[in-house]
């Protein structure tokens, strides 16, 4: 009896001294949970997996400790007893699976994060082949997945717990960890995030992209006419290359070598005149996978090197960039022009509105833009990584107002973009159905910007679990004849409507086109001069939904939108800088 008591105690002992241990650990850990990554330095890191490392020390240690030889079994069916030790056991199980999850990752970490700080976002110019973040994490890929196998088998664990038999401080920190585990989805992660990275970024080889530049001031659904493009490529998670091209180039390359002409979508055909659909008309689809589809279809065409997706930025990123760069300054036809985020838009439009008031000018408006794309990637390439903290933040909510649309090749990477909302698909499923309308202006000219449209929303009352609607748009032209008419004059607005699924017209009051291409909405045609506005109307049938998301189009003056509903308490008229959701359940009875 002496001999067993002495030995509970000394496991006891073990087990309280390694638990202290790992509550301040724990401690130490905590502070670092509200930190950005891009905070976080090599030493930070390497802190983090030492305590984590710890943590694993003493969670071996409690285990040895609780574990009763022999009779183990036993006591999980004594009454009182058993549960408590059956779940003081799983915990500890958890503990074990994650902290050693954990130090395992964060080793990766710091060694991606040092790898970071050597060799940048830039490939060097001499050519060293020093590894990048992107080789240490594509090293450590499988051990990653283990680790993540390892959370996984945690999280079942934690599931089937009862944590009412632990003692009162150990719940308290079973639901830390339980907002760990919602905050933190790290099997996602390392399962689909992680591949779709590596693939994205160059991991295996270079991976070229084609970045489309659209001009809202000549309006198309998917944001503007895009007279700029640039060749981006990535290496091992690095900017390899960049180079800029005149799409008018682009399309007369494809004119050169195509052997059969594409069809135009019939706006085109019929107002444009282009001779076809041409690279530079891509845009005319709102569903940003046809736009990229379609792009890859007559780039391959052309010959230049190969490409793995196609992605469009509007104006907004370029400011949002320069934001984080602070102004920068170029050389145009030899007078040093400063950029800013409030001017940006307006020196890339400068020169042509110079040479079309007669001034001799060599630089082109699409020469500053290249201008422009070249100093900001310089200073971003030769910054700090905590400055690519901002970039991020602004590129992420860039993506989710569309701003930013990314195609690709790769299916992992379509997968990722389609969860996050980044492909600019139009059909991917949500919580709840979406009316989209879409403008743009058939007339070949920059007076887009002097076009705003509003909108409003009557909702009927539901009858047999349908709900009538009727959308009503008014454009107006607010552009005047005492400015250049290329900047302000006449303009054709072709306007599309997409309903949401499982809805029908009832009635319009004008004439949908006779496209074959337009949604189920309907297509529809104004001819619009300065200082008048023109309104139509869509009434339509939908299955009732607490919640009507309205989407916001890219590039286009933001909608002022208006919402009316029979029965329901009065809703606040807003602009759509992105996209709505139209609480009509917690608004109507």
């Amino acid at each position: 009896m002496l001999v067993v008591s002495l030995w509970i105690g000394f496991q006891t002992f073990i087990a309280i001294t390694s638990y202290r241990s790992i509550s301040a650990d724990a401690r130490v850990l905590r502070g670092y949970e509200q930190r950005e990554l891009a905070s976080l330095s090599v030493a930070d890191m390497q802190t983090i997996q030492s305590h984590l490392a710890d943590m694993h020390l003493g969670f071996q240690r409690i285990d040895r400790a609780t574990s009763v030889p022999l009779i183990g079994g036993v006591v999980e069916e004594l009454p009182w007893v058993g549960s408590r030790y059956e779940s003081g056991r799983a915990l500890v199980d958890v503990g074990l699976l994650l902290s050693g999850a954990g130090a395992d990752a964060t080793q990766t970490g710091t060694r991606a994060l040092n790898a970071f700080d050597r060799t940048e976002f830039s490939r060097p110019e001499d050519g060293s082949d020093n590894q990048t973040w992107l080789d240490i994490v594509r090293r450590d890929h499988d051990a990653l997945m283990r680790s993540a196998s390892n959370v996984t088998e945690a999280r079942a664990i934690r599931a089937s717990m009862d944590t009412s038999v632990l003692p009162s401080r150990v719940q308290a920190q079973v639901d830390d960890l339980d907002r760990i585990f919602e905050r933190f989805d790290f099997e996602t992660l390392a399962a689909q995030t992680l591949p779709a990275v590596e693939a994205g970024l160059g991991a295996d080889g270079p991976v070229r992209y084609w970045v489309l530049f659209p001009n809202p001031a000549e309006l198309r659904p998917a944001g503007g006419f895009p007279g700029t493009g640039a060749l981006v490529t990535f290496e091992s998670g690095q900017i390899a290359s960049y180079e800029f091209y005149d799409m008018k180039k682009v399309s007369d390359d494809y004119l050169a070598k195509r052997t059969e002409v594409l069809p135009a979508p019939m706006p085109i055909d019929r107002y444009l005149f282009d001779g076809g659909f041409l690279p530079h008309d891509v845009v005319w689809w709102s569903d940003h996978t046809l736009l990229g589809a379609d792009f890859m279809q007559m780039y391959e065409v052309i010959g230049y090197p190969e490409i793995s997706g196609v992605i469009t930025v509007q104006p907004t990123i370029v400011a949002d960039l320069l934001r984080v760069t602070g102004d920068v300054t170029v050389d145009v036809d030899g007078e040093q022009r400063v950029i800013t985020p409030d001017n940006v838009f307006i020196e890339m439009e400068r020169q042509r509105a110079q040479r079309r008031a007669g001034d001799e000018i060599d630089a082109s408006h699409k020469d500053v833009i290249a201008l422009v794309g070249n100093e900001i990637l310089t200073q971003l390439k030769e910054g700090s990584r905590q400055q690519l903290q901002p970039v991020a933040e602004y590129m992420r909510a860039g993506a989710n107002r569309r701003d930013i649309q990314a195609y690709s090749t790769n299916s992992d990477i379509m997968r990722l973009l389609d969860e996050r909302g980044w492909s600019g698909r139009t059909n991917v499923a949500t919580d709840a159905p979406t009316l989209a309308v879409t403008f743009a202006n058939l007339v070949a000219t920059k007076a887009s910007l002097t076009m705003f449209p509003d909108a409003t929303l009557r909702f009927g009352p539901v009858v047999n679990g349908q709900r009538e609607a009727t959308l009503e748009i008014t454009l107006s032209h607010e552009g005047t004849n005492d400015i250049d008419a290329y900047y302000g004059g006449f303009q054709r607005w072709w306007t599309q409507v997409d309903l949401p699924d499982g809805s029908r017209v009832l009635s319009t009051s004008d004439d949908p086109q006779p496209d074959p291409d337009a949604p189920d909405g309907g297509a529809y045609l104004f001819d619009i001069f300065p200082q008048q506005s023109e309104t139509f109307s869509v009434t339509f049938e939908m299955p009732d939904s607490d919640v009507l998301h309205f989407r916001r189009q890219p590039g286009v003056n933001a909608v002022d939108l208006a919402v009316e509903a029979e029965g329901c308490t009065a809703f606040e008229s807003v602009k759509v800088n992105d996209d709505i959701a139209i609480d009509l359940a917690g608004h109507c009875d």
